[in-house]
């Protein structure tokens, strides 16, 4: 649909990057932490971690590094486009794995989910940080490198410390008018809270991403209520309620519908961004260089595949320690099964890297953020000269890894046994249930 109509207005329409990070995404952002299963995000937060902002870190440099081999992209621009192009966006894989009937609750589906909700805020805050450094009067030493760092750190602290507050004063608003207010109301009400420490942070110049993150997590902990959350961990947030920590501050009717508005929200969202990342693909305005466009897909490809081979072999040899220590440390005659089963579910197979591998899509947060490079300024000498050739080898790597490995993602898990395994699994419970039930009727 948007190459129909960029057919048709040509270059009449643009690009606008503010509609997309101000108005489209956070919703997206906000339903992406509200729906993930708490529980698994803890058990998995390591290696989320891991993959999410030293994932991301290691993507950005071997990205740079491959595209500078080319000679014509200065550093400060190759890095640029390596970090943006290591924000990922895995919406096809995910879609995939609903629906050949992977749980949520899986080692695959967390990683993948709990990456990508990460992902966007790291390669945010690390491409507004190289930003910067698009300007003719810095010169990049130890000292300007050293208050890069401490922005970074400095960013991410302060939007997880908004989000924090924000979630706090939220979830204090709605036990303070708990029973006043029509269910209508409150979904609406529920809405709008989550919107404020995005544009906080937007204002701030801090990461609105991370900041909607920490809140969504919060609300939907404290707010919402789940009887599956950790009660001795609610209960260290002073802002709940101590009695029933679990219990939420939303009516019956309002809790039902809270999450369904947001996830038709989001989902139109979503549909919207596709829609209108079509318009922008081959725009005449790219500055097409074959041999930086190949460069950048193959950078694409091959720091992927580094990342998870390398920080997988790495947590799966931290895990293996830590389980050797555990086992060690244990007293003499306790069983070490219940060791050796978490040991078996944290330890992340090959299957998994592969599908990880796959699951490195690239979207409208990589157009969005180069956009936002600026063109150069022959009078204040800010800006990149370099930006009509950034755009198309965004543009390219978008359109490859989208069609590649989307478009063979269901294979991908067929081939590895993943749907088959979740089938076998329902097929399993369906005969158990019906044995039961045949032997309540004999009884």
């Amino acid at each position: 649909a948007g190459i129909v109509v960029e057919l048709c207005f040509g270059s009449d329409v643009a690009f606008d990057e503010r509609l997309f990070l101000r108005v489209l995404l956070p919703p997206i952002v906000f339903e992406a932490a509200l729906s993930i299963d708490k529980r698994a995000l803890r058990r998995h937060a390591v290696p989320i971690l891991g993959y999410a902002v030293a994932g991301t870190v290691l993507s950005s440099f071997l990205v740079g590094a491959i595209v500078r081999l080319e000679g014509t992209l200065p550093w400060i621009e190759s890095l640029a486009f390596g970090t943006l192009i290591s924000s990922i966006d895995p919406v096809a894989t995910l879609a995939v794995l609903n629906a050949v009937g992977v749980d949520e609750t899986d080692t695959l589906y967390i990683l993948i989910f709990g990456e990508a909700l990460l992902n966007d805020g790291v390669a945010v805050v690390l491409f507004e940080n190289l930003v910067s450094f698009m300007d003719d009067a810095v010169i990049v030493d130890t000292q300007v490198v050293s208050r890069a760092v401490l922005d970074f750190f400095k960013v991410a602290l302060g939007s997880c410390l908004v989000g924090t507050l924000c979630g706090a004063c939220c979830t204090l608003y709605f036990q303070a008018v708990r029973g006043w207010q029509t269910p209508l109301i409150e979904v609406l009400l529920f809405f709008l809270w989550s919107l404020i420490p995005y544009y906080i942070c937007d204002g701030l110049e801090w990461s609105g991403i991370v900041a909607i993150v920490v809140m969504g997590i919060l609300m939907d902990l404290c707010i919402i209520g789940s009887p599956h959350a950790d009660p001795t961990l609610l209960r260290r947030l002073p802002w709940v309620d101590q009695d029933d920590p679990s219990a939420g501050c939303l009516s019956a009717v309002g809790t039902r519908h809270v999450r369904f508005v947001v996830e038709v929200i989001s989902t139109l969202m979503e549909t919207t961004i596709f829609a209108y990342l079509g318009l922008f693909m081959f725009s005449s305005r790219f500055h097409w260089d074959l041999t930086l466009v190949l460069l950048a897909c193959l950078g694409c490809i091959l720091s992927r595949g580094v990342m998870v081979l390398l920080l997988t072999s790495l947590l799966n040899g931290a895990e293996a320690c830590r389980h050797h220590l555990a086992v060690r440390t244990a007293p003499p005659g306790d069983a070490d099964a219940s060791l050796a089963e978490r040991r078996q579910r944290l330890v992340i197979d090959r299957r998994t890297q592969a599908v990880l591998f796959y699951s490195g899509l690239r979207g409208a947060m990589s157009f969005a953020l180069v956009e936002n490079i600026p063109f150069y300024d022959v009078v204040t000498g800010r800006g990149s000269r370099y930006k009509p050739e950034l755009k198309a080898m965004t543009s390219s790597a978008i359109f490859v890894t989208i069609f590649l490995f989307g478009g063979s993602t269901f294979h991908l898990l067929q081939r590895l046994g993943f749907a088959g395994r979740e089938r076998e699994g329902r097929l399993g419970e369906e005969e158990a249930a019906a044995k039961v039930h045949r032997s309540m009727e004999e009884e």
